[in-house]
């Protein structure tokens, strides 16, 4: 209905200009990254801190973090909250 029709090219350069796109081939807007937390007794590391979370973030990456992920290691849901994760159990970050 009206306007203008991107090129495919066009529409292309658009959707994969993120900075994950660049740097992986895929577009920023559906890069999703889960952390899971560790299931092997008296491991007590996590796969991001809540800096790197936060660096994802504003990046446009998506970042869930399974709940109490990084109790062990010393860090608070609410600092990955406060990072931009969101929460959520071991179903949503796989």
């Amino acid at each position: 209905p009206g306007g203008r029709r991107k090129a495919p090219r066009e529409a292309a350069e658009t959707r994969w200009s993120g900075p994950w796109g660049k740097m992986f081939g895929l577009p920023s807007d559906t890069m999703n990254i889960g952390i899971p937390k560790e299931v092997v007794a008296q491991e007590a590391r996590v796969a991001l801190v809540p800096e790197s979370v936060g660096s994802l973030v504003k990046s446009g990456v998506r970042v869930t973090v399974e709940s109490g992920a990084g109790l062990a290691a010393g860090f608070a849901d609410e600092a990955y909250q406060k990072a931009g994760a969101s929460l959520g159990d071991a179903g949503d970050v796989y």
